[in-house]
């Protein structure tokens, strides 16, 4: 798809022509579709994701592990996706598109299948599980908070 005006820059690159390198460098999470394979234990994903995003074995390691702990998702990571709640496959999906150190992430409704006081503490609780030191480990530069299309609020790191 053309844009019929304008230009868009996603980290100084045209999603258009260099949609491939672009592709490893960002991650979105959308509420309504699953990048896990549903057919699968939670950490066969990670595992096929890790080698997907070609993320060095020692690196993928440490990195799972500390999404593991920051997410509660311990329990969860030998459970078939299809087996999971919504809310549970929401943490596994955060995790799944953090494995890779994308340097921007778009998150799509990611609070669905949340009760309504959690989706309205959603971006706090948010930044407090990835404080400011986390976030540069992973060379993160922006999150965008997005709901049913329009973009809640931006922050640049």
């Amino acid at each position: 798809m053309q844009p019929t005006d304008g230009v868009v820059k996603v980290l100084d690159k045209n999603p258009i022509k260099d949609r491939k390198k672009l592709a490893l460098e960002i991650s979105v999470v959308f509420g309504h579709c699953s990048k896990l394979w549903y057919q699968l234990p939670v950490v066969e994903s990670l595992n096929l994701l890790s080698v997907i995003y070609d993320v060095p074995h020692g690196e993928y390691i440490k990195i799972k592990e500390r999404l593991v702990e920051l997410f509660s998702i311990g329990d969860l990571l030998h459970k078939h996706v299809r087996q999971l709640s919504l809310g549970q496959r929401m943490r596994c999906e955060l995790v799944a598109s953090f494995l890779h150190k994308p340097k921007a992430v778009f998150l799509d409704e990611p609070t669905i299948g949340l009760d309504i006081s959690a989706k309205a503490i959603f971006p706090i609780a948010y930044l407090n599980f990835f404080p400011v030191e986390f976030l540069r480990t992973l060379q993160f530069r922006n999150i965008v908070f997005s709901y049913a299309g329009a973009v809640l609020f931006f922050i640049e790191i």
